[in-house]
């Protein structure tokens, strides 16, 4: 098992080792405290909400993990949901969930299931909303399928979906790193999969660009930081390959890390797409639609 690096020399490399749970929570913890993106898609959903600043509305959390993107932009919204509902089956994250979202509706429920195609929902939402849970919804298709049947006449589907020009541009060059038995944890679903799955079920969706970066800054010269990063992109232990693919993957994340004065920042973009229910009776619409991104 070879890996081609952009020198065009194929690097021998060991058998991949996936990370576990444990792992992935803690190179999630530091991806999380580098992330900039999590303010603009705040914004985005306070923008989407302002549809309902006259009104009480009724907002499903799908994989909401500890709620702390939900209570931000509810926090910043001008009218609260009136009907809470959210599907969490992370019990680590579950007790989290409720005291961040308690006081922010007038009705709460949780449910500490996970949510599958076969989960059946009263079409009562205004918002349905997976905020980057798609990744760990695969297939895709079917779960969108159910989710969209909760809708209620007016409502919308709303998801966070990374772009592929975000980490996924580690993951050509070093694929073959990539444990085949990496899955849930390893879904490098991107906005150009969800396109194509919205296109094949006939649903008109529009995409709005966020910008986001990781400020590499604090952790530039920590050998050991990057390669944790990079641990979480590839979710494999990168500990157990060679010392020359360490070297290389630090060369790739630095290398596409924009250096602005003292700042070091890796691009990390999202979109937030859009799915409303009273816009499918327009079934000549085969493609989505991509608009300007948001300042």
């Amino acid at each position: 098992m070879n890996v081609l690096v952009e020198s065009g020399k194929h690097i021998p490399v060991n058998t991949p080792v996936p990370l576990t749970k444990q792992r992935y929570a803690e190179t999630f913890q530091l991806l999380h405290s580098l992330s900039h993106e999590y303010e603009f898609m705040v914004s985005a959903m306070v923008k989407l909400l302002a549809c309902h600043s006259s009104r009480a509305f009724s907002l499903l959390d799908i994989g909401p993990a500890k709620g702390i993107f939900t209570r931000n932009f509810l926090l910043q919204a001008e009218v609260k949901p009136d009907f809470y509902a959210a599907f969490e089956p992370n019990a680590d994250h579950f007790h989290y969930l409720h005291d961040n979202v308690q006081g922010l509706t007038g009705r709460l429920q949780l449910n500490p299931e996970p949510f599958t195609p076969e989960t059946v929902l009263q079409a009562q939402w205004d918002i349905v909303l997976m905020s980057h849970s798609i990744y760990w919804l695969q297939p895709a298709q079917p779960h969108i399928e159910a989710a969209m049947k909760g809708l209620n006449k007016s409502g919308v589907l709303v998801l966070f979906v990374q772009l592929p020009s975000a980490l996924r541009l580690l993951h050509h060059p070093f694929k073959a790193l990539v444990p085949a038995s990496a899955l849930p944890l390893n879904q490098h679903y991107c906005t150009c999969d969800l396109m194509s799955d919205l296109n094949d079920l006939g649903l008109h969706a529009e995409e709005t660009l966020l910008p986001g970066y990781l400020d590499l800054t604090e952790i530039w010269d920590s050998e050991k930081d990057l390669l944790e990063l990079g641990c979480f992109i590839l979710s494999t232990e990168l500990s157990q390959q060679p010392k020359a693919i360490q070297q290389e993957l630090l060369y790739y994340i630095r290398a596409n890390t924009l250096q602005l004065k003292e700042k070091k920042l890796f691009n990390q973009p999202s979109s937030l797409v859009t799915i409303r229910q009273d816009s499918q009776d327009r079934t000549h619409l085969s493609k989505s639609s991509r608009y300007e991104a948001i300042p």
